[in-house]
C-alpha cells in the first residue's frame, strides 16, 4: 500500500518503461525504512512514525592562522533533543582517536541540552532530519512529532541556561506545524524570518525573534497545499526556492508569500535535494534521474546531465565547478555554465548533502556514501575511501565543512569530527549523542 501511494510522487506518473519502475523498487523500499519507522494502515489512513537521522550545523569563526574553525556545533538528535557542543573542548580532550560516550562530555564539551517534556505521548518529539539554522542570537530546529503526523519548530537562545533542559526560557519559542519537518529550516537575516517546509505541503514563515507567524503565514495561503516539501529552501534576496515531491521547483516572494511569475518549474520526479545557486542558475536534481539548471529570473530550465539513478542529495561547488552524485554513485563535474566536464563513479549511493573543506590552498568536495566511505574530490583529482566511518548505521544527514574540519552524523546518533591534513582526512573524535 505504501509503495502504491508513493510511486506517483517520487518517480513520475508511472508512464515510463516497466524496467525503470522495477529498477527503483529497492530504493522505494529503502526510503520506506528510512523515513518511516513504522507505517500501519488503519481505517484507510497511515499512521507514520519518524525517527529522524540526527543532523547538525556548525558555527565558525576565523582562526589566527587564517583557517576557519568550528566554535559551536548544534545537533538535533533522533530522540527529540537539541545539543550545543563546544568542539574545541572535545579536541583538547582527544588523545589519539577518541570516542566519547554522552556522560563523558557533560562537563567537557556539552554547552547545553534541550528536550521538552510532554504528558501526551503523541505530542512527544521524534527525530530531526534536516540541519538546524543558526541566527545571531538563536538556533532553529525542526522536528517531527513521535507519531509522525505533525511537526514543531523551536527557536532556542544560543546563550540559554545549561540547566534548562526541559522548559523554554524567556525569549524562546515553539511553533506547531501541520506535517512533519524533513528539510532543514532557513534563517533569512535581511527579513528576520525563519522558513520551514513540511510534508503536508506548506512553507511556513515566522519572525526569527518572537516566533510569530509572518504576515502571510504560509505558502500556499489559506487551505492550499503543494506536494510534500522535503527540500531545504535556498533563499536568494527575498525569494525562496525549494523542491517538492509533486515534481515542481517553487519560487516564493518572501515579502508577501506569493509565487513568482513563470514558476513553478516542473520535472518528472520528486525533488528532495536543496537547490544550489551558481551565478543566475539554480542546479536541482530530481527523481526523474536528471540534473536541471533553471534560470532564476525566468523560471526556464534545461537538463544538464542524466544519470542511471535518481538524484537525491543536492549539488556542491568548490567555487569554480559543480559536483553532484546520483543514488548509484555516479559523480558529475560541471563548469559554471552547467556543461559536463567529468564523470566518474564512487562506491555506493550518495544520500547526504556533500560539503566543502579547505587545505593547502585548495577546496575539496567531500561526499559520503550511505555505508560510510568518504570521498575527496578537487580540481579533477579523485581520492576515495580515505576514511571509512565504521558501524552499521547510515549517513544521510548533510555533511558540514568548516575550514579543514568536517563534521558528520549518522542515523544511530553518532557524530564524527575529522580534519584534513594535506590530502588526508584524519579522525579527531566521535560522540554518541544518545542518552
Amino acid at each position: 500500500m505504501f509503495l502504491k501511494a508513493i510511486f506517483p510522487l517520487l518517480n513520475g506518473r508511472l508512464a515510463g518503461p516497466l524496467a525503470l519502475v522495477r529498477s527503483n523498487v529497492l530504493w522505494l523500499a529503502a526510503l520506506a525504512l528510512v523515513l518511516l519507522a513504522a507505517a500501519a494502515c488503519t481505517g484507510g489512513q497511515f499512521r507514520v512514525l519518524s525517527n529522524g537521522w540526527t543532523a547538525l550545523a556548525a558555527e565558525w569563526e576565523p582562526a589566527l592562522e587564517g583557517t576557519d574553525t568550528a566554535s559551536r556545533l548544534y545537533v538535533g538528535t533522533r530522540e527529540g533533543e537539541v545539543l550545543a557542543l563546544n568542539p574545541r573542548m572535545l579536541d583538547e580532550a582527544t588523545v589519539g582517536f577518541s570516542a566519547f560516550e554522552r556522560p563523558q562530555i557533560v562537563s567537557n564539551g556539552l554547552v547545553w541540552s534541550f528536550k521538552p517534556d510532554y504528558d501526551d505521548d503523541d505530542l512527544k518529539l521524534g527525530g530531526v532530519f534536516g540541519p538546524p539554522a543558526i541566527g545571531p542570537a538563536m538556533v532553529y530546529v525542526g522536528f517531527a512529532t513521535a507519531n509522525g503526523e505533525s511537526g514543531a519548530l523551536f527557536g532556542l537562545r544560543k546563550d540559554r541556561d545549561s540547566l534548562a533542559t526541559a522548559n523554554l526560557l524567556q525569549g524562546e519559542w515553539k511553533a506547531d506545524l501541520e506535517g512533519k519537518v524533513v528539510g532543514g529550516p532557513v534563517f533569512v537575516p535581511d527579513l528576520n524570518l525563519v522558513l520551514v517546509g513540511t510534508d503536508a505541503g506548506a512553507l511556513y514563515a515566522f519572525d526569527a525573534d518572537s516566533g510569530s507567524p509572518a504576515s502571510w503565514v504560509k505558502f500556499p495561503a489559506t487551505d492550499g497545499a503543494v506536494g510534500p516539501i522535503w527540500s531545504t529552501p535556498r533563499v536568494v534576496g527575498s525569494t525562496a526556492y525549494f523542491g517538492s515531491l509533486d515534481h515542481n521547483v517553487y519560487a516564493v516572494d518572501l515579502s508577501n508569500g506569493t509565487q513568482i511569475g513563470g514558476w513553478p518549474y516542473e520535472t518528472s520526479g520528486g525533488i528532495i535535494g536543496r537547490p544550489l545557486l551558481i551565478d543566475d542558475q539554480l542546479v536541482v536534481g530530481s527523481f526523474d534521474r536528471n540534473l536541471h539548471g533553471i534560470n532564476v529570473s525566468s523560471g526556464v530550465g534545461r537538463v544538464l546531465v542524466s544519470a542511471d539513478k535518481w538524484f537525491w542529495a543536492g549539488a556542491a561547488t568548490d567555487g569554480s565547478n559543480t559536483f553532484v552524485s546520483s543514488l548509484n554513485g555516479q559523480v558529475f563535474v560541471l563548469d559554471r555554465d552547467g556543461n559536463k566536464l567529468q564523470e566518474f563513479a564512487v562506491q555506493g549511493p550518495v544520500v547526504a548533502q556533500p560539503a566543502t573543506i579547505h587545505s593547502g590552498g585548495r577546496t575539496w568536495v567531500v561526499m559520503a556514501n550511505e555505508d560510510g566511505a568518504l570521498h575527496l574530490i578537487s580540481e579533477g583529482e579523485q581520492l576515495t575511501d580515505l576514511v571509512t566511518i565504521e558501524g552499521g548505521s547510515r549517513i544521510k544527514a548533510p555533511l558540514v565543512g568548516v575550514g579543514r574540519e568536517l563534521f558528520l552524523s549518522k542515523e544511530d546518533g553518532m557524530v564524527w569530527a575529522l580534519q584534513l591534513t594535506g590530502n588526508t582526512l584524519e579522525k579527531l573524535w566521535s560522540l554518541d549523542t544518545t542518552t
